[in-house]
């Protein structure tokens, strides 16, 4: 058995040549989908949380083709029918019901776009339904193009608000702001790869 010791080496430990190679290696710390979706985006809290099961967003912002934001769920709530249709109305009442039955599913995906690029055009609605009345599928048919229009169109109004921010986004992908969190975190470094290692 061949046992190898791999030294694991705080920030200040590196030399400044490995120090700008662990800065660019972890150049988004700040800013990657995970992180930056806890920024608290009044449009997530107040348009999408209430209504969806929200898996959070994706965004590329360098001004290029394809760049933009996308909104990801995984699951509609019973109030996104609301979005839709009033809750007085005959659709409303009976797409609930249809709904807690269990009697349709809304799915979200991506389509081929989204190979390449991150924008609102980049997923799509789809549904499955287990009922028999022609009636009610065309319901659901529509309802589901129109949730799809909603996503997308908050997916735009995203992308706006991000590229607002971009400056602060900017900011946080500076070098100084990367290397203050990477010791704020003590995180340690593989010495060999200069990958992040836990103890």
């Amino acid at each position: 058995m061949i046992i190898k010791t791999i030294k694991l080496l705080s920030f200040d430990e590196l030399t400044e040549k490995q120090k700008k190679k662990v800065i660019e290696k972890n150049r988004t710390i700040n800013t990657t989908d995970f992180n930056f979706n806890y920024w608290e985006f009044e449009i997530i809290e107040k348009d999408i949380k209430p209504y969806f099961q929200y898996d959070g967003f994706k965004y590329s912002l360098s001004h290029s083709q394809g760049d933009g934001a996308r909104i990801e769920i995984y699951a509609i709530n019973e109030k996104a029918i609301n979005l839709i249709y009033d809750e007085k109305t005959k659709e409303n009442k009976l797409l609930k019901k249809l709904f807690n039955d269990g009697e349709f599913i809304i799915n979200y995906d991506l389509n081929s776009f989204a190979t390449y690029y991150v924008h609102y055009n980049t997923f799509d609605l789809s549904y499955e339904y287990y009922g028999s009345k022609d009636f009610n599928e065309t319901l659901i048919s529509k309802f589901t193009q129109q949730l799809e229009e909603y996503l997308k169109d908050k997916s735009r109004e995203l992308e706006k608000i991000l590229y607002e921010n971009l400056e602060n986004i900017k900011n946080l992908e500076s070098d100084a702001s990367v290397e203050e969190t990477l010791k704020i975190n003590e995180d340690l470094f593989n010495e060999e790869t200069l990958e992040i290692e836990s103890p």
